[in-house]
């Protein structure tokens, strides 16, 4: 089911409800946020695709419990050799950053690029370009890391080794990708400036209907909820 939502409206609801998941503390109120994007994007039809994106941050938040859980120096309580302190101190930064991974991807399955660029252009010329280079570069530089990767293979560099020389690997790749982007971004600025770019803004004209300023009131709701819990019981 599609939502009619103009993109200023679930812009700045994503907005809200970043900052409203920064501020959060508790973690039945990080369990409701990741419970409320999940049913929107079940609303939306994107859970699927919501799900794909979020695994391999899954995979990050399990790797920070383990480290946490181990040489997190305020561990007192432990379970095994486990720290109890540690373990809830990642968990709650986990979930804070599934929350906001969640948001932002939320925002992106349910608007097209195109769209989203042209309202920040709007915003301001600047970050709207900022922006466009910076969707249609991931995918340039995923493909040029597998590139590189390949022919650094082709030479004899070993990306299966022990961890040190994994690393060692992968940091060979990574610099020659770096630099690469770095000349992109270059010439792109280059080409940018031949084709007369001078960051005029346009007028921002849309009009929100019912739906998208109950988006936003919800939201804003929502961050002075947050806002409140958090000092009020500090």
């Amino acid at each position: 089911m599609k939502i009619a939502l103009h993109t200023g409206a679930k812009f700045a609801a994503m907005c809200l409800a970043l900052i409203a998941v920064v501020f959060t503390v508790e973690l039945w109120q990080m369990v409701f946020w990741i419970v409320l994007c999940f049913l929107l994007a079940y609303l939306a039809g994107v859970f699927g695709d919501l799900i794909k994106r979020l695994l391999p941050f899954i995979y990050i938040v399990l790797l920070m419990l383990l480290i946490h859980s181990l040489v997190n120096p305020q561990n007192l309580t432990y379970w095994w050799y486990f720290g109890l302190e540690g373990l809830e101190y990642a968990t709650r930064i986990g979930m804070r950053l599934i929350g906001i991974v969640l948001l932002a991807n939320l925002m992106l399955l349910t608007t097209s690029s195109h769209e989203l660029i042209n309202y920040i252009g709007r915003l301001h010329p600047d970050l709207g370009i900022i922006f466009g280079l910076m969707l249609s570069g991931l995918p340039v530089m995923r493909n040029q890391m597998q590139t590189t990767l390949d022919v650094q293979a082709a030479r004899g560099l070993d990306y299966h080794d022990r961890l040190l020389g994994r690393i060692a690997a992968y940091i060979a790749v990574i610099v020659p990708v770096i630099i690469q982007s770095i000349n992109r971004a270059y010439y792109m600025a280059q080409l940018l400036y031949l084709r007369g770019y001078t960051g005029q803004r346009k007028v921002l004209e849309e009009r929100w209907n019912g739906l998208d300023w109950l988006l936003f009131f919800s939201s804003s709701l929502l961050l002075s909820i947050a806002i409140y819990w958090r000092f009020a019981h500090c």
